[in-house]
């Protein structure tokens, strides 16, 4: 998608209206690329204050088998604020109208870093479990980052590949999970560091049933 007009916001007050025109856009980015870009999903303001969090917040290392390493943020009040954003109903509609994959009723993800010139990375992978549909990944950096590049491509077809250059704070990326599919995050270059808010949109649990449940492993209720 070329435009910059958001589909939707995210305001400390809530979603704003959705823009109908976009959201047909990015429905059809979708069918065709399994993936579509939300121009500005968090309001700027928003933005900047997530950001000011973040930076005084503590990373450790994560490692996700063989598939991933990366910098993760501890579970914090910008976390948390970031889970009550995007659990915002107007926001399930409209990823369910983008990908057409249903109704979900929870979103579960984390803040992770990735620098330059270390082992951080994404391989080739699916994220197909625990009723995950959609994934989802909010670019909250300051800076434009070299490399990076998300890429999802047919499992059985691996030079089918889709790619999209999420550089723009504040930019989202909504990309389909199946088991015919595999997504990956490209190598950093240059010297500016890549943050995002990363994770999974799901048929279950309900988002509000699960903050009830004690976390596993820091990040997911369920």
């Amino acid at each position: 998608m070329s435009s910059r007009q958001p589909l939707l916001q995210l305001t400390r007050r809530g979603a704003t209206a959705r823009d109908e025109d976009a959201v047909r856009a990015a429905a059809g980015m979708f069918r065709q690329c399994h993936c579509a870009r939300l121009p500005s999903l968090l309001d700027p303001a928003l933005l900047t204050s997530l950001q000011d969090q973040i930076d005084r917040g503590a990373f450790f290392t994560k490692r996700h088998g063989t598939a991933a390493t990366e910098l993760c943020l501890e579970p914090d009040a910008a976390v948390a604020l970031l889970h009550f954003l995007v659990n915002d109903p107007a926001l399930y509609r409209l990823v369910e109208d983008v990908t057409g994959c249903g109704t979900v009723r929870c979103f579960f993800g984390r803040v992770y870093r990735h620098v330059p010139g270390t082992d951080h990375h994404h391989a080739w992978h699916s994220d197909v479990t625990h009723n995950r549909v959609i994934g989802m990944s909010i670019n909250l950096g300051r800076d434009a980052y070299e490399g990076g590049i998300f890429e999802i491509r047919e499992r059985d077809e691996p030079s089918t590949v889709a790619a999209i250059a999420n550089i723009v704070p504040g930019d989202t990326i909504l990309f389909r999970l199946s088991e015919a599919l595999e997504h990956r995050v490209t190598t950093l270059h240059g010297t500016a560091s890549k943050t995002a808010f990363a994770g999974w949109f799901r048929r279950e649990p309900d988002y509000w049933q699960a903050c009830r449940v004690p976390a596993r492993d820091g990040q997911d209720p369920a």
